[in-house]
């Protein structure tokens, strides 16, 4: 049966010699008269980074991209559609949601594996998000001499789109067509921060990606025809800038099972020495109270006072949207700060508002405002 499966690669539609910062990217997947494995799409490439002077990086430099992401913060944002039904899903602020999910369900030891220093994740430890950024020596002989060469850091990723995250059946291209896999690089600002050491006023770096491409594997083709379900989120941005807030919410989504919010300060949000990808807490939490319509369209009032206890509905509603290792222990040793509410079934939200109140006791906000990033995780059937 090994011999059947196939591995296929695609560049960009538009191709170029290098990617910047800003650029849409398109790939086409497809592979007539066979399934794609659920879970098999891979983006890999290289990447050169520069500091903000557009100076080579040196290891003084303190150049930084995030640790517990790593290549994942490129991609600012994704959407997946296939031939037979359009658009399935368009994730906004993807490096946030990449960031929860490291924060909650990888410790230290977890994220010093194979894989994940393939994806450019280093670790738990602050310094080795610095390294990353840094040319990659390779060892060369000419005419009998040895010489260390420096040369572009390579990735590869398993983006967390819909077809990565499948179940049942596999992807059938007879049946639903081409896939197409859409992506939009992440700005300079989002993607690095940090300082060089010539001149430590000059904030953030830069990079720029070669070589792009996304890799599948296929099986044969088998004429089952049994439903495929594929998780996927919703993503909502608003603003807090008073002690109490109201917060409501469209999702375009008949399934819905819970949603996960993390929160970062406006005013760091141009400050490239900072990780624009850190989960802040709230200050002087007080309580959050979500209102919604459930499964059997009965109002449905949820108010929680204990920070501790929100963070635990925060962490189930992860868990609940397919992300089973994420824990309470984890979360508090990366320094992250996840609200949320898991729903007792999975919900229509789509003619329905979600509202969401946050209370907090500081007055200081009001000078202070922060950005509310909220993550509806939804199912998509095909």
């Amino acid at each position: 049966m090994a011999s059947q499966i196939l591995h296929h690669l695609a560049v960009p539609s538009s191709q170029s010699s290098s990617y910047k910062p800003g650029t849409t990217l398109d790939f086409l997947v497809e592979a007539q008269g066979r399934k794609m494995i659920n879970g098999s799409l891979r983006i890999s490439g290289n990447v050169v980074f520069s500091t903000g002077v557009n100076a080579v990086i040196k290891t003084t430099d303190k150049i930084h991209i995030s640790k517990s992401i790593g290549a994942h913060t490129f991609f600012s944002q994704f959407s997946s559609e296939c031939q037979s039904q359009g658009v399935l899903e368009n994730l906004q602020e993807y490096p946030r949601y990449m960031a929860q999910i490291s924060a909650a369900g990888l410790s230290r030891d977890d994220s010093n594996t194979m894989v994940h220093n393939a994806e450019l994740r280093a670790g738990g430890f602050d310094g080795n998000g610095k390294y990353v950024t840094q040319p990659v020596a390779c060892r060369a002989t000419t005419g009998g001499t040895v010489a260390l060469t420096p040369t572009d850091q390579s990735f590869c990723i398993k983006p967390m789109v819909c077809f990565n995250r499948a179940s049942g059946n596999s992807y059938s291209f007879d049946r639903n067509g081409w896939i197409r896999i859409s992506a939009i690089l992440s700005s300079n600002l989002e993607a690095c921060f940090g300082t060089d050491d010539a001149t430590p006023s000059n904030a953030g770096g830069k990079y720029e990606l070669s070589d792009l491409q996304v890799t599948w594997s296929t099986e044969p083709e088998d004429g089952v025809a049994t439903p495929q379900l594929m998780r996927s989120y919703v993503n909502t941005t608003s603003s807090m800038q008073s002690t109490a807030t109201t917060i409501t919410s469209r999702v375009p989504s008949k399934q819905v099972n819970g949603v996960s919010v993390s929160f970062y300060k406006q005013s760091d949000q141009t400050d490239g020495t900072l990780d624009s990808l850190a989960l802040q807490s709230l200050p002087l939490f007080s309580n959050v109270e979500y209102l919604f319509n459930n499964a059997t369209n009965q109002s449905v009032s949820y108010i929680l006072r204990d920070l501790h206890e929100s963070i635990d509905m925060g962490l189930k509603a992860l868990s609940g949207s397919g992300h089973s290792t994420v824990n309470a222990q984890t979360l508090s040793a990366n320094d992250a700060t996840i609200l949320g509410l898991k729903f007792s079934a999975f919900t229509d939200l789509s003619s329905m508002p979600f509202s969401m109140r946050l209370t907090v006791d500081d007055p200081g906000i009001t000078t202070s405002a922060l950005s509310v990033y909220s993550y509806f995780s939804t199912l998509i059937s095909l």
